[in-house]
Parts: structure tokens; C-alpha cells; sequence
């Protein structure tokens, strides 16, 4: 038998959003999801129940409230304007401009609209595009010590939060203060109305003809879903170790309820495609890596523009995803473009400055930690490899708290194993924690050394020199090559760290030796040997990546540091100070690195830019594996294609014969396979000494991408 006090404590009948949004009766509480009238108008796609608000935060609103009332009553009137300010935080404060207190501050128009702005989190209608501003100061005004509820909007609401940060100075902060005697709130969470233009009734904020072209075009389509779960995985275990935006098991529990964001999915997709087998490849149907990559990105890049995603975040977090994809040289949305779209949207959230922390639940602080200090990672990256000129993030006004071990959501065992997870390792934690103390370190040479007309001041350099020693001896046991046992996938990350680190040390002391270009042999020497030091720990890492067969495993910033490290062993064997023991190992260091370029170009298609520049200089400059004076002693002193006395059918075959074999070298297609096979007498070998020079053919030449003048430089470079 239901007592009075059960019956008292009976909750109300639950509307659905439609009919709450409408104001009509609602019968879904008694006859369940999808009520009578969604049924009725076709409306079962939307039908939803209203989220429930939390009580707590009401009730200790509540409270607040009625002993700032009791206060008041209390005081005297002299006070009750700097009282009553605190009460539902309406009433200006002029004390606090250095006007005369006013005693009858509060009003009920006031207090009416205070209370509206604290319960518009929990209204589902929104608050209108023109009331957007006054709902930024009025949120500005609460000084509430409460954490705002990052809770997403789904796809049948008509609402779309706006995370901003008002760290400037405009009206609506200037009147965000009057209306507070104490220090304002910054982050604001506005939910924003959208216009009643959607053009269907799943809730996106596309219309019909936007969904019917992405439709016709494939944006929207996707692999199946076991194929998307594979590959989601797969990018968990390759991408997400340095990129990690991403809270794994709420978006797996998306991607498995097919309610995930499709252009996130796609950014995904494109990061991970470089790491995907053939078998992964075929299953998701593509045929090869470069034409999965190509399409996946446009996929990504014509939902972006579109607007097909709402969601600040998953735009924050797709943006910096695609990041890590640089597959074309003259592509105008590239990683660049993507990386400056993430700050904007970073910094427009407010995830530079620490005083969000403490407005956030402890999930939501997690992520955002950690999606910030990856974002700065990837700036400095991305200024280090030479892709832009200019950091995107001004150090000047960033005071984020530092990444640590415990920025990791809690994921159960269970729910790992559920969707086939492996937890988040020590090593990868450590790995995002010291990397960015790196990037820290990156960025302050930046500073010293990339300033226009400022060189850096000596004892500066010797202190970014200790950074760099203190950085490296203070990195974890699981950070230190003596403690890994066996290399495999799981432990790259201790790889890649190290040869990020000992690039930055290249970097450090070429620049250190170049100023000192004027001063005596003694102050540059000992610069010199401190950037072949590291460029030689830089040699072994490579290495020790192709020996345990790895290179697969590592991302396009690892080919990046071996691209930088043969540049710098092409320097230092062309320089006039090096021995000829120290040009020798400048050229076996040389075509290990042009053998890891090799290696890697499988996986990322971009890197063949790289090579295709270091083939050529290496030739030209005459850097080949065999020495200079084996290949001055063993060639003829003329160079030609053919005999001189040769005379009909044999001097055709001499002549084709002699292309045959000396194309390798002369058409610089793959140097290694002609290197390999010296000395080059055993070429010459049934040849008579006296030669006549015969130019190549004009279409081998534009083939192979050579002019005919160049061929000959070349040639001329030999005698």
C-alpha cells in the first residue's frame, strides 16, 4: 500500500524533448519511448526523454540563497548593497568603482533574470543568438565556487554549446565585473539555440540539399563496422600514444551505438591509414595506402566544410588528428592549416590558461590537459620539422598546468575487454608527460634562435644546454635504452623521444657553432664534436629501427629526424675542416639514413620528396659509397657511351649495351642498386680505354627528371 509519504516522494511523469519543447501533454512516462504524439506526427527518430537536472546543485543553490537573504535582513543598510551583490549576483556594486554604495541595488527584474541564467544549463530550449551576449555577462557575474558540467548536447536537440574563454577586455567583461564583487568567471558555457532551418529530423545542423551532395559524393559513408572497430584499434595503439584527444572508451561505446561523430571517425580513418596492412587496406576498399589516404581526407575536409559537425570539441579534436597526415606538397588544408584551426578553437575554449581547471570536472580537466599539451607538442613539431615558420601558440600567455601520470581517465577491465583494448601502458603516459616537457625546451630555442636581428646571448645557450642534460637524465627507467629488453611496437615511443631529443642537440650546437663562424677553430671545435656526438646517437637510433624491422611502426617525424641528419652528415663531408676518416663516416651514415627513407616510404607517401632531393645531392656531390679515388683509379679517363672505331652492327650493340649498363648511375632511379654492385671496372671491364661522349636521348632524360645538361655536371663531376 503506497503511504503519503511515498506519494510525496513520487517523481513527476518524464515528458519526451518534442512535446516538452512544444508544451503539450506527454505519455511516454506510462506507455514508454516513442509516445502517442511522436507517433502520431512521425516524430519517433526524436523522441527522447528530457534529462533529468541535478537536484544537488539546486538544492545547495537553494541554500546560498536563503543565507544571503538571512545576511542581509541582518545588516545594517549602509552595507546591504555589498551584501545584497552576493545574493544571486545581480545587483551592481558601484563601491567596487568608487561610487557611493546604493541601497536599493536588487531588484525583482533582476533576481528574475539571474535565476533564469543559472537554470539555463539544464533548459533544453536554449537561449536565442541575439540574448547570447547578456548570457555571457550574467554567467561572468556568478562567482559560485561550482564546476561547470561539460555535458554534449545530442544530435535531436536543437542546441549548440559554445565553450569560450573572456580573458579580454570589452563590455561584456567590463559589466561581468560590476556585476561581481569578486573576481569574475572566465569560462563560460553557453547553449545556443539553433535556428529552425534544419532540413531533417535527426538534429544535424545540415539541410537537405548539404546531406543529399556529401551523400552522392561518399563523405557520409564509412567502412563497415566490425572494419571501423579494426581500424579504430589500430589508430588506439599507433596514433593515439602521441595524439592523445581522445577519451577511448566513451568513443567506443559511440562508434559501437553508431552515434559517434562521422567527422571525427574520418580523421581517424585518415591518421591511421599509413599504419594499415593490405589485408586492412582491401577490407576497408581501398587497393593501396596513398589513394585511402587522399579520400579519406576529403572525406574529413568536406564535412568540415559544411559544417556537418557542431561540436567544438570534436572539431578541436579532429583538427589536430589530421594533423599527423602530410601527403601533399601543394595541399591548401594541410597539417598547417589544421594545426592553426585547433589553436583557434584551443585557445578560444580557454585550454591555454589554468583557471579552467578548476571549473571543470575531474574527466573533463583529463582530456583537456592532455589535448592541450599535445596541441603544443605538435606546434613545436611542426616549427622543428619546418613546416611553418611561425608557432602558432604565443608563449606569452600560457599557464596551462603541466600533463602528468594521473591526466588518464579510469577505464575498468571490463569495458577494456569489451572492446577489444589494451589499457594505456606506463610507457605511453611517461612518453606524453616527458614529451612535452621536450616541446617546452624546443620552444624556448625557438625563441632564442628564430628572433629576426637578436642573436641569442651566450649564457642563454649554455642554459638551454643544461635543460636539455638535466631533461635527459631525468627521464624514467621505462624512458632508458638500457632497460628495454626486447624492441618491438609496444616500446617505440622510447625510441622516437630519444631521437627527438638528440635532433633538438643538432640543432642547438650547429646554430651555437655557426655564430661563432667568425671567432678562432678553438671555440667552434668543440661545438662541432658536441653535434657530431649527437648526431651519431641520432645514427644509432636509426639503426636500431632497422635492425628489429620498426620503421613501419614510427610516425613521419622520425623521418624527418633522419632527413635532418643526413642534410647535416652531407654538411659536414662537403665542409674543408673534415679528415677523410671523417668524411668516410659521413657517407655510411648517409645512405643508412637514404635506406631508412626508403624503408619508411611504404608507409608515408610524403617522403619521397625528401628522397628524391637527397638522391640527387648525394650524386652530384659525389658521396657514393665508393671512395672518390677507387672510382677516379677504376673509371677510363674519357667518358662516352659508345666506341669511337665501332662500326656497324657492332657499334649499335656496343652503344646499347654500354646504356644498359651505366644507367643505373646515370639515372639516378635507385643509387643504392648501382652502389652496391661496385667497383664499377667489372662494368668496364670488356671495354677498350678509348671513349668518345655520346649525349643521352632527350625522353630518357625528361623520364627520369633530368635535363641534359644536368647529366652531364654530373658526368663531368667524375673526371
Amino acid at each position: 500500500m503506497t503511504t503519503i509519504a511515498d506519494t510525496s516522494r513520487m517523481r513527476k511523469p518524464r515528458a519526451c524533448i518534442p512535446c516538452h519543447e512544444r508544451k503539450v501533454r506527454c505519455n511516454a512516462s506510462h506507455t514508454g519511448l516513442p509516445c502517442t504524439r511522436c507517433i502520431q506526427h512521425e516524430r519517433v527518430a526524436v523522441c527522447e526523454l528530457v534529462p533529468l537536472p541535478d537536484r544537488s546543485i539546486a538544492r545547495l543553490k537553494a541554500r546560498k540563497r536563503q543565507a544571503s537573504d538571512r545576511r542581509i535582513e541582518q545588516q545594517p543598510p549602509a552595507i546591504i548593497s555589498k551584501t545584497a551583490s552576493q545574493s544571486d549576483l545581480t545587483d551592481f556594486v558601484p563601491a567596487a568603482c568608487g561610487l557611493a554604495p546604493i541601497t536599493t541595488c536588487t531588484t525583482p527584474e533582476l533576481r528574475e533574470l539571474s535565476v533564469k541564467s543559472k537554470g539555463r544549463d539544464q533548459d533544453t530550449s536554449g537561449v536565442a543568438e541575439e540574448d547570447c551576449q547578456l548570457e555571457t555577462c550574467l554567467k561572468m557575474a556568478q562567482t559560485e565556487d561550482e564546476r561547470t558540467n561539460l555535458t554534449f548536447g545530442t544530435s535531436t536537440s536543437r542546441v549548440r554549446e559554445i565553450f569560450a574563454y573572456h580573458g579580454g577586455i570589452d563590455p561584456t567583461t567590463i559589466l561581468g565585473q560590476v556585476l561581481s564583487d569578486k573576481k569574475p568567471r572566465r569560462y563560460i558555457k553557453i547553449p545556443l539555440r539553433e535556428p529552425p532551418n534544419v532540413g531533417n529530423q535527426s538534429g544535424s545542423c545540415l539541410d537537405i540539399r548539404s546531406t543529399a551532395y556529401l551523400q552522392s559524393i561518399g563523405a557520409l559513408d564509412i567502412p563497415p563496422s566490425s572494419t571501423c572497430q579494426k581500424l579504430v584499434r589500430l589508430y588506439f595503439e599507433r596514433v593515439f600514444p602521441y595524439v592523445p584527444v581522445l577519451d577511448r572508451v566513451s568513443f567506443m561505446r559511440k562508434l559501437s551505438e553508431g552515434t559517434c561523430s562521422i567527422f571525427l571517425l574520418q580523421c581517424i580513418l585518415t591518421s591511421v591509414t599509413p599504419y594499415m596492412s593490405i589485408e586492412m587496406l582491401l577490407e576497408a576498399g581501398y587497393s593501396d595506402r596513398t589513394q585511402a589516404q587522399r579520400e579519406l581526407f576529403s572525406k574529413a575536409q568536406l564535412l568540415y566544410d559544411h559544417g556537418a559537425e557542431r561540436s567544438q570539441l570534436h572539431l578541436l579534436q579532429g583538427s589536430l588528428v589530421l594533423t599527423a597526415s602530410y601527403f601533399s606538397f601543394g595541399l591548401d588544408k594541410d597539417c598547417r592549416f589544421w594545426l592553426s584551426n585547433a589553436v583557434r578553437l584551443a585557445t578560444q575554449m580557454g585550454l591555454h590558461r589554468k583557471q579552467i581547471v578548476d571549473q571543470l570536472d575531474d574527466e573533463t580537466k583529463r582530456l583537456f590537459v592532455r589535448i592541450f599539451w599535445a596541441m603544443y607538442s605538435r606546434d613545436v613539431i611542426m616549427v622543428m620539422g619546418g613546416r611553418v615558420n611561425v608557432r602558432a601558440l604565443d608563449e606569452r600567455y600560457i599557464d596551462m598546468v603541466e600533463v602528468t601520470e594521473e591526466d588518464w581517465e579510469y577505464e575498468p577491465e571490463h569495458q577494456l575487454a569489451h572492446y577489444g583494448l589494451s589499457p594505456v601502458s606506463a610507457l605511453q603516459k611517461s612518453y606524453l608527460v616527458h614529451s612535452s616537457r621536450l616541446a617546452r625546451i624546443c620552444a624556448q630555442y625557438i625563441e632564442l634562435f628564430r628572433r629576426p636581428g637578436e642573436p641569442p646571448p651566450r649564457n642563454a645557450c649554455r642554459k638551454l644546454e643544461e635543460k636539455i642534460f638535466h631533461w635527459r637524465i631525468g627521464l624514467p627507467p621505462e624512458l632508458q635504452f638500457e632497460t628495454v629488453d626486447n624492441w618491438s611496437p609496444e616500446n617505440v615511443w622510447v625510441l622516437l623521444l630519444r631521437a627527438m631529443g638528440y635532433r633538438l642537440e643538432c640543432f642547438l650546437y650547429r646554430d651555437m657553432r655557426l655564430l661563432l663562424r667568425s671567432e678562432s677553430d678553438s671555440l667552434r671545435s668543440p661545438f662541432l664534436q658536441k653535434q657530431q656526438s649527437a648526431m651519431l646517437e641520432l645514427d644509432s637510433i636509426i639503426h636500431r629501427i632497422m635492425l628489429y624491422d620498426l620503421v613501419g611502426f614510427f610516425p613521419l617525424s622520425m623521418t624527418t629526424c633522419a632527413s635532418t641528419v643526413i642534410a647535416m652528415h652531407i654538411e659536414c663531408a662537403l665542409s674543408a675542416y673534415s679528415s677523410d676518416t671523417q668524411r668516410q663516416w659521413s657517407q655510411t651514415s648517409i645512405h643508412s639514413g637514404l635506406a631508412y627513407l626508403r624503408a619508411s616510404l611504404q608507409n608515408w607517401d610524403s617522403v619521397r620528396w625528401s628522397l628524391r632531393m637527397l638522391d640527387v645531392i648525394v650524386s652530384r656531390s659525389r658521396l657514393s659509397l665508393a671512395a672518390p679515388e677507387h672510382r677516379k683509379k677504376d673509371l677510363p679517363p674519357v667518358r662516352s657511351c659508345r666506341r669511337e672505331e665501332a662500326t656497324g652492327e657492332n657499334q649499335t650493340a656496343g652503344l646499347s649495351t654500354t646504356r644498359q649498363e651505366t644507367s643505373p648511375t646515370l639515372i639516378l632511379e635507385e643509387p643504392d642498386a648501382a652502389w652496391a654492385s661496385m667497383p664499377i671496372t667489372s662494368i668496364f671491364s670488356a671495354m677498350e680505354p678509348e671513349f668518345t661522349f655520346e649525349s643521352i636521348p632527350p625522353d630518357v632524360c625528361e623520364k627520369q627528371g633530368f635535363s641534359e645538361t644536368f647529366v652531364e655536371d654530373v658526368l663531368s663531376s667524375w673526371d
